[in-house]
C-alpha cells in the first residue's frame, strides 16, 4: 500500500533521508579539510626562530671553543653556516561511500552504511651547508688589527667597553691587567663622550680616499650634573671614573693644550713634532681572542699533563676584580640551565655562567669584530651539504 502524501511527510519516514544528507554534508567537509591543508605559513614563525636559536647557540660553543683551544695552544677554526634551507611535503588521499537502504515508512529497521578512509603523510626535509671559513681573504682579516675608524664606530654606536677588548695602548698608555691607568683612561673616555665632551667624527682624506678619525674635545669639563653612562648595576667598577674626565683624559695622553682636534693614527707613539695626534695600537680579532683566552680556567689534570705548557700560563690577577671574561672548568657536565655557552674539550668542560654580563658582553664583541673582520669573498670549496630526512 502506497503511503499517503501525509505519510511521506512524516519524520519516520524522512529520517534516513536527513541522516544520509547529513552524513554527505560531514563528509564534503572532511574531504574539503584535507584537500586545503597549507603548512607552509604554520611553519614560518616556528622554523625562523628555531633556526635563529640554534645558530646563535652553535656561534657561541664554536667562539668558545675556540678560546679554550688558544689557551691549550691549540689551533682556532671556524666553520659557517652558509645556507639552511626546510622543505615540507604533504600529501593525502581519501576515499569516501555512502550506502543505504532505506525500507517502507512502517517498517522498524532503516539501513544507513557510510564508509570514510584516508592517508597523510608529511615529510620534512631541511638542508644545511657548512662552509669552512679557511680561505686567504677571511685569514688575512682575521689576523689584521682592527682599524682605527672601525674601533670608534663602535665606541659611538654604544660599543663602550670594546676599548678594553681591542685596543693595545693609546699614546704609550698600555692595555694591561694591572694598568689601572689605562682602565681609568677607558672610563674617562666614556664618561667624556656621555656628557658631550669628547667625540670621534671620520673624515674622508682628499687624496687617498681613506677614511681618517679624530677625537675632538672639550678644553674643559663640561658641568658634572649631566647623567654619566648607562651600565649594568650589578657590576660596578671598583674605583669610579674621574671626577673630570676631561683634565684626566688631556693629562694622560699629553694632549697639547688649547688644541681640541687630534687626530687618531696607527702606532705606538705619534709622529715626531705633531703634537696634535694621537697614537693607538688595536688588536686583530685573533689577537683578542688569545688575550681573552688567558682568562680561562686550567683544570689541575691539565696542568698536571702539560706542566711546560701552562707553567707560565696562569690566569692574571686582575686589581680591580673585574675581569673581561671568565671561564669556568669542571671534569662532568655541567647543567645547561642558566649557562651562556658549554663546551667539551679533551676530557673536560668549560662554560660561561649565564648571568656573567661582562663575559657575556666579550662574546657580543667578539661575534661584532669577526663580522668586521668577514669581509672577504667566501671560498667556493669545500662545502660539506647535510640533507635530513624525517
Amino acid at each position: 500500500m502506497k503511503p499517503s502524501r501525509i505519510q511521506r511527510l512524516t519524520p519516520v519516514f524522512n529520517k534516513p533521508v536527513r541522516q544520509a544528507v547529513l552524513i554527505s554534508f560531514v563528509l564534503s567537509l572532511v574531504l574539503t579539510d584535507i584537500g586545503c591543508q597549507h603548512i607552509g605559513p604554520r611553519t614560518i614563525a616556528e622554523d625562523r626562530i628555531a633556526y635563529n636559536e640554534a645558530i646563535a647557540s652553535s656561534w657561541k660553543e664554536q667562539i668558545l671553543l675556540n678560546i679554550v683551544r688558544l689557551r691549550y695552544s691549540d689551533m682556532a677554526d671556524f666553520v659557517d653556516v652558509a645556507t639552511a634551507s626546510q622543505n615540507y611535503t604533504l600529501t593525502g588521499t581519501t576515499q569516501a561511500s555512502v550506502g543505504a537502504s532505506i525500507l517502507p515508512w512502517d517498517k522498524v529497521m532503516n539501513t544507513l552504511a557510510p564508509s570514510l578512509m584516508g592517508t597523510r603523510t608529511k615529510s620534512d626535509n631541511p638542508t644545511v651547508t657548512y662552509t669552512p671559513q679557511s680561505g686567504s681573504d677571511f685569514t688575512k682579516n682575521l689576523i689584521a688589527p682592527i682599524k682605527p675608524t672601525e674601533l670608534f664606530n663602535l665606541f659611538e654606536e654604544g660599543y663602550h667597553d670594546v676599548m678594553r677588548l681591542a685596543v693595545i695602548s693609546i699614546n704609550g698608555v698600555r692595555n694591561e691587567p694591572a694598568n689601572i691607568k689605562f682602565r681609568t683612561l677607558a672610563r674617562a673616555i666614556k664618561e667624556a663622550y656621555c656628557k658631550g665632551d669628547i667625540r670621534f667624527p671620520t673624515e674622508i682624506d682628499p687624496d687617498s680616499k681613506d677614511k681618517k678619525v679624530f677625537m675632538v674635545i672639550e678644553e674643559t669639563d663640561s658641568t658634572i650634573s649631566n647623567p654619566p653612562c648607562p651600565g649594568d648595576p650589578r657590576y660596578p667598577p671598583r674605583s669610579p671614573p674621574p671626577y673630570y674626565p676631561v683634565a684626566f683624559i688631556r693629562k694622560a695622553l699629553g694632549l697639547k693644550s688649547g688644541a681640541t682636534k687630534f687626530e687618531i693614527i696607527v702606532g705606538a707613539r705619534r709622529t715626531k713634532g705633531k703634537d696634535t695626534e694621537i697614537a693607538v695600537r688595536t688588536r686583530s680579532v685573533i689577537a683578542a681572542m688569545i688575550w681573552l683566552s688567558q682568562y680561562v680556567q686550567v683544570p689541575e689534570s691539565s696542568i698536571a699533563k702539560y706542566p711546560n705548557k701552562f707553567r707560565k700560563m696562569r690566569v692574571p690577577e686582575d686589581p680591580e676584580g673585574d675581569p673581561p671574561l671568565t671561564v669556568y672548568t669542571c671534569s662532568t657536565k655541567p647543567a645547561e640551565k642558566d649557562k651562556y655557552a658549554v663546551i667539551k674539550y679533551q676530557d673536560n668542560w668549560f662554560y660561561i655562567s649565564g648571568d656573567d654580563y661582562r663575559s657575556n658582553q666579550a662574546l657580543i664583541y667578539l661575534r661584532t669584530m669577526l663580522a668586521l673582520a668577514d669581509t672577504g669573498a667566501r671560498p667556493t670549496a669545500p662545502v660539506l651539504t647535510l640533507p635530513v630526512s624525517r
